[in-house]
């Protein structure tokens, strides 16, 4: 099992990580060519903000307590809940 300190930073990697991303997706949305990959791209910058506010609470969680939240959740991704331009009726189902 992980250490505190090795949960913490396993996490804050993890958060770094969907930083990262975050901001790749924000550049390909505003270079995209046409609506439906700007939308895509915005929606998964979207997903990765979210990402990053769980991971943020499960690091908060470890150094207060020692241990993950697990009241904590993510939140539905909405590039699946509602109609995508690149995912299918299967897929979302």
């Amino acid at each position: 099992m992980a250490t505190d300190n090795q949960a913490a930073r396993a996490l804050f990697d993890a958060i770094r990580a969907e930083s990262d991303g975050h901001g790749f997706y924000r550049m390909a949305a505003s270079g995209a060519a046409d609506e439906k990959g700007r939308r895509v791209f915005e929606q998964l910058a979207a997903e990765e903000l979210e990402h990053k506010r769980f991971l943020t609470g499960q690091l908060q969680a470890v150094q207060r307590t020692g241990a993950v939240d697990p009241t904590l959740r993510l939140g539905r991704p909405g590039a699946l809940a509602e109609t995508s331009p690149i995912f299918s009726d299967q897929i979302r189902s």
